[in-house]
């Protein structure tokens, strides 16, 4: 966006890499533009660059450090502690890079779709606004189970919404190759289903103990 109206400043502190054994702190005065186009609904915003972009309270190196050590084999959590930042920041690093290098999954007649836990939840602080929120701890995943691809894709959370959201993005043709779905009985991921591929049959899985499925 161009504009030539200053509303104001406002000034970021982005984490970034070390310069050797010594931290680096980065301190950007940025310059918040007013847009006078009425059909804008932007009203305003501040300058950014690729190395920080909007809303990012981290440099794009320190992101791309962080995939790089994932890369070699690393865990998510030893690499987020070793850089200093969240193990959800790295684990969105590593999300953008393996969505900008693998782009959009390949047909499946077999999916399946579970949930993980990531830790426990707790409340954390908005740098910016200052307000609380409580984090979710639970990540779903989506692996095609009948081609070898593995794993297509994970979002945060466990909501129909989560769930519904990703299945929308991928194209009509992908959605229409699912045949079946399998999932646990939760209410959520079958009302997902029900609303993107409504032809899929969903195959729900209860376990017992013992950690094999007693129905199909």
């Amino acid at each position: 966006m161009f504009s030539t109206s200053v509303k104001g400043h406002v000034s970021t502190s982005p984490k970034d890499l070390p310069y050797g054994q010594d931290p680096l702190q980065v301190r950007w005065h940025k310059r918040r533009w007013r847009c006078r186009e009425p059909r804008c609904g932007r009203v305003s915003f501040t300058e950014s660059i690729s190395e920080i972009p909007p809303r990012r309270r981290t440099t794009s190196r320190l992101r791309r450090s962080c995939v790089a050590a994932v890369i070699e084999n690393r865990c998510v959590d030893e690499v987020a502690r070793a850089h200093g930042v969240s193990w959800p920041t790295v684990q969105r690093a590593v999300d953008d890079h393996a969505l900008a290098c693998l782009g959009e999954p390949g047909p499946t007649l077999v999916l399946t779709i579970d949930e993980t836990r990531f830790g426990v939840p707790r409340w954390v602080q908005d740098q910016q606004s200052g307000k609380w929120r409580l984090t979710d701890p639970w990540e779903t995943g989506f692996v095609d189970l009948s081609t070898g691809q593995g794993v297509l894709g994970q979002v945060t959370g466990r909501t129909s919404a989560a769930v519904t959201d990703w299945l929308l993005a991928r194209d009509p043709a992908w959605r229409a190759a699912v045949e079946f779905v399998a999932i646990d009985p939760a209410a959520p991921y079958r009302s997902a289903v029900r609303t993107a591929p409504p032809h899929a049959v969903i195959v729900e899985i209860t376990s017992t103990w013992s950690g094999w499925p007693t129905r199909w």
